[in-house]
């Protein structure tokens, strides 16, 4: 039965979907995973267990991410995609003044600084998701964008082609659900309506066009995901936009406690003592704190600091703190 199953998926895939997935018809499995297969440059989890199984384990071992993409020669993830855009991929979204053609990686917010940020926080989560975007458990196919998570079943996977020419309604009518996506980036104490800022940097270079950025965070990806997290990034400002941009080394330390929710019910205050240690840089150092699959979900920070750290560009030592 389930060799029957991935035939239907890998014909359905390969007449319809190959140019949003990959080109390359391939099956691929690993030696201890039989439950996770690459199909035309997809993850498919056999289960929803088996995801959750993976981020769990890929939690404990966020510093082996680029080791355990590796494992799929046919599989590049949106993590990998991000984090290879060049600067000619800039500035063909500079000179376009639009994202339109890497929108399945990334979008640049809006406001007074805008930057460039990945679709997904979580670079656990990223490194399952291809670079168009595209993850399938069991029978459902997910994609994902920055502010919309669509999902149908396989033998629907053709429609996902459409998402950028319907509405939502007629979205519906094709078989595509649609799923909100929040980025958090500052608190609300309610008391007096403030913002609690979780964000900090440290400018340097022309015209203050370099920075050293550090930010926790928390997204909810429709009722599929929810996770917090912190990290350390260096950037720099182009045409108005910051990029991710290499530098020496970064380091990211975290420490504090938070509670998590489920369904509604805390948990007990779980503590955390994280430090990445100095590491050349990719342009970004991170962590995840927690997740959730499939269950509604939040987070509360009770005392969390995350300490960012850089030897940037100029040998000078950069460091920012945030303190919630």
């Amino acid at each position: 039965m389930k060799s029957n199953l991935i035939k239907v998926i890998i014909c359905i895939t390969i007449a319809v979907f190959g140019s949003s997935c990959s080109h390359e018809d391939i099956i691929e499995t690993t030696e201890n995973q039989k439950s996770i297969s690459v199909i035309n440059g997809m993850i498919v989890f056999e289960s929803e267990e088996v995801f959750e199984e993976t981020i769990s384990k890929l939690m404990k071992n966020q510093s082996e991410l680029d080791q355990w993409e590796s494992q799929f020669k046919s599989f590049t993830s949106m993590r990998s995609s991000y984090n290879n855009l060049s600067e000619d991929d800039y500035e063909k979204i500079e000179k376009n003044s639009t994202s339109y053609h890497f929108q399945d990686i990334l979008k640049i917010t809006e406001g007074d600084e805008p930057e460039a940020r990945m679709n997904i926080d979580d670079l656990v989560l990223a490194t399952l998701v291809n670079h168009k975007g595209c993850l399938q458990i069991g029978q459902d196919v997910y994609k994902f964008r920055y502010d919309i998570l669509y999902k149908t079943n396989f033998e629907n996977i053709q429609n996902l082609n459409q998402i950028d020419l319907l509405d939502k309604q007629s979205l519906k009518s094709v078989g595509i659900e649609t799923f909100e996506v929040t980025h958090t980036y500052n608190e609300v104490d309610l008391s007096d309506n403030n913002k609690a800022d979780r964000t900090c940097d440290k400018r340097y270079w022309k015209k203050k066009r370099k920075r050293l950025k550090g930010e926790q965070w928390t997204t909810h990806i429709g009722s599929l995901y929810s996770g917090a997290g912190a990290r350390t990034k260096h950037q720099k400002r182009t045409a108005r936009i910051w990029w991710r941009n290499k530098t020496k080394q970064l380091r990211l330390r975290v420490n504090g406690s938070y509670t998590q929710y489920l369904q509604g019910i805390p948990s007990p205050i779980i503590n955390v003592n994280e430090d990445t240690g100095w590491v050349s840089d990719d342009g970004r150092e991170a962590y995840t704190l927690n997740f959730c699959v499939n269950v509604n979900c939040t987070f509360q920070i009770h005392d969390l600091t995350s300490i960012h750290e850089c030897t940037c560009d100029d040998n000078n030592y950069e460091r920012c703190d945030i303190i919630f």
